[in-house]
């Protein structure tokens, strides 16, 4: 696998109806389990939420500063052409990458665990330095999500937590955490 982060301009850069619903699962399972909305709400969410964003009309909760940027990137396998996943959110003026929306779909094998290569974490770092971010915001995160989970499990040898706090946005059952990767 030969991973590469790549910054796109606009959702016709990527085959996101494909990487969507090679993703869904992981989607559904990061979802907090009280929603009711639809899978055609969540994608078109998605996709607007996104696409807002790209245009800097970013709409709702959690508004940006006049000075964040916006920035949009899909992670691909070179080897194989396949798009893994997908990314968004604003770069801070203090470094922090504030991910707003993510994807990530199986690869060939069948399994998730490219996110966790050496590969995919030099890839990201190459995109960080690009951007000029050094550390990232999860924001809003479902605190008993499988992604939570992940990013307790495994902080310590790749990143460290630097802040762990109940979302100021959707209260005590989401979180916001911000990592420092090494």
């Amino acid at each position: 696998m030969n991973l590469v982060t790549i910054t796109i301009n606009d959702l016709s850069e990527v085959d996101f109806d494909d990487l969507y619903e090679r993703s869904k699962d992981a989607i559904d399972a990061n979802w907090p389990s009280t929603s009711i909305m639809t899978d055609e709400e969540k994608k078109a969410g998605y996709v607007a939420a996104i696409t807002s964003g790209l245009n800097n009309e970013w709409p709702g909760l959690n508004p940006h500063g006049p000075n964040d940027r916006y920035v949009v990137a899909k992670q691909v396998d070179l080897d194989t052409g396949t798009e893994l996943g997908l990314v968004a959110g604003f770069v801070l003026p203090d470094g922090i990458f504030d991910g707003r929306h993510s994807m990530s779909s199986r690869d060939a094998s069948g399994s998730r665990n490219w996110v966790f290569s050496e590969q995919f974490r030099q890839a990201r770092s190459d995109w960080y330095a690009s951007i000029g971010a050094t550390k990232t915001l999860y924001r809003n995160i479902v605190a008993d999500s499988m992604h939570y989970r992940h990013i307790k499990m495994r902080a310590g040898l790749h990143f460290e937590i630097i802040e762990d706090i109940e979302s100021p946005t959707y209260g005590p059952r989401f979180r916001n955490v911000t990592v420092e990767y090494k």
